[in-house]
Formats: C-alpha cells, structure tokens, sequence
C-alpha cells in the first residue's frame, strides 16, 4: 500500500529535479477543493466504446444508451465519428472520439491531421495520447543531468498538445499521459506541461488532461493519479478526466472526491444505475 500523498513535497522535488520550460508556477499552493458530485453522475461520463472489433450496431447501442441517460458523450473509435454525430444530433450527448491511439507515439502532424478529420466529420471533444517517450525522456535526461535534453523533451511535448489543439478547431481536448506507465513525479511534470499548454494559449488549449487509454496494460485511473493531476491543474483552469477501471457508482464517487470532473468508462450504464461490476476493463 502507497503512502499517502504528501503533495507539497512533490511539487518541490519535480520543480527542483525536472528544470521544465514552464512558466514560473503560481496558484499550485494549496490546491484548489476537489469538485462536488453531480446530482446526475451521467452528466459527467463519457459512455465509451474502444474495441477494435466495434460495429455499427454497438455503436447504435451505445448512442441510444447515451440519449436514454444523458451521458456527457459517446466516446468511440474516429471511424465511427461521422456514424455518431448523425445518431446523436438534437441530443444533448457529445461526439467524443480518440488521435493517436492508443500509444501516442505517432508523429504530431498525423495526430493533428487525425484530429482534424475528426472534427471535420462531427467530433465535438478529441482525446489525444500524449508521448510518453517525452516523459521518459526527461526523467532518464534528468538521471543523466543533462538540462538542455530535458528542457527540449519538455517543448516538444507541449508542440505535441498545442499542434492537436490548433488541428482540432476550438473543440475541446483531453489530454491522455497514460499515468500508470509513469512515476509520482512524471504525472506531476506532465501535468505542470499541460497546464502550461494552457498558459500559452491564454487558457484556451486543452480543457481536460486524462489518466489513462485502458488499453496498454498499465492500469487505469488511481486515486492517487487523480489527486496529483489535479492538484496541479485546476489552479490554472484544466480539468481531469479519469479512464480505465471505473466500474461502479462508489468507485466514481470516490475519483471524483479526488478531482476528477470526467469519468470515461465502458459500464457508464451500471454506474448509473448504481449497480457497477467492480474494477476491470475501461
């Protein structure tokens, strides 16, 4: 069992250890409170379909399951997107769909075509992974005490986001670091990058950044992952939306009492319902 959070003394060990091209910080002490729990949690849950092996009549499922119970939005692969907002039009559920999925690792101007597309054909939201080989990077960089390599890992993961901000038109973006894959520290520097995406662009760049695919085997979103990023972001205006692992209506209870403000989940049906499985799956 991990020791509890001790997130002052994080903030000073990333700020000390990791020399990130960032603003100099302000408002990250103390951490704005944690968001209250909706009095509908569907309003906040992005009702999600990722398998590859998705068809069309999945897609109508879940779209219909997204208008009976006023999900925030149907989450799904790009292809299905044009498919989607015809489904969806006149409801009050949003077009979510993914770029770079789901390893991140594709060169940004293909993840801003992509996101393009996507918006073009009807996205209304866009969730991005982000290169997490950036964030090694910069700790192996860090290791190596080499401050030029970490400051230059640093700017091209910003590039990365503000690319796909600009590809994706004014929609909102959410911003997936794959936090299991990374340690306290790295989930604390991405998020000090993302909010300083939002700094650069007056406020206007990525609206969430997202704990995790679901899809790489590294786990899904943690309380503690969500305490950390959001501790970090909500002072400059971001947001967190957790992924991966929330099964059941006191499970997302107790992510959201930790900061998130955005469920993404395949089981949003018994989460509403209040009758969730337990953990496993996105």
């Amino acid at each position: 069992m991990s020791s509890p959070l001790d997130y002052p003394a994080l903030l000073q060990s990333v700020l000390s250890t990791f020399p990130l091209p960032i603003t100099s910080p302000s408002s990250l002490l103390p951490p704005p409170s944690p968001p209250p729990f909706p009095s509908n949690v569907a309003t906040i849950i992005d009702h999600t379909f990722l398998s590859p092996t998705m068809t069309t009549t999945d897609l109508e499922r879940v779209c219909n399951e997204a208008i009976k119970y006023n999900f925030a939005s149907v989450c799904i692969p790009p292809t299905f997107v044009p498919d989607c907002a015809s489904l969806l039009k006149g409801s009050n559920s949003l077009v979510c769909t993914v770029v770079g999925f789901p390893n991140g690792y594709a060169p940004t101007p293909v993840k801003k075509a992509e996101a393009s597309w996507c918006v073009d054909n009807g996205a209304d939201e866009v969730d991005m992974v982000c290169n997490m080989g950036l964030l090694k990077t910069i700790s192996a960089a860090s290791e190596e005490g080499d401050k030029g390599k970490m400051r230059a890992a640093g700017e091209a993961w910003i590039n990365d986001v503000l690319e796909v901000v600009e590809g994706a038109k004014g929609r909102c973006v959410k911003c997936i670091i794959e936090a299991g894959a990374l340690t306290d520290e790295e989930v604390c520097a991405a998020s000090l990058l993302f909010r300083e995406c939002r700094v650069r662009t007056g406020g206007k760049g990525p609206e969430f950044i997202k704990t995790s695919t679901g899809f790489n085997g590294f786990g899904g979103a943690t309380e503690r992952d969500v305490e950390i990023m959001g501790n970090v972001v909500r002072g400059g205006g971001g947001k967190v939306k957790a992924s991966g692992g929330v099964g059941s209506l006191e499970q997302a209870k107790k992510i959201v009492g930790k900061g998130a403000e955005r469920i993404g989940a395949s089981k949003g049906v018994k989460i509403v319902e209040g009758c969730g499985g337990g953990e496993g799956g996105y």
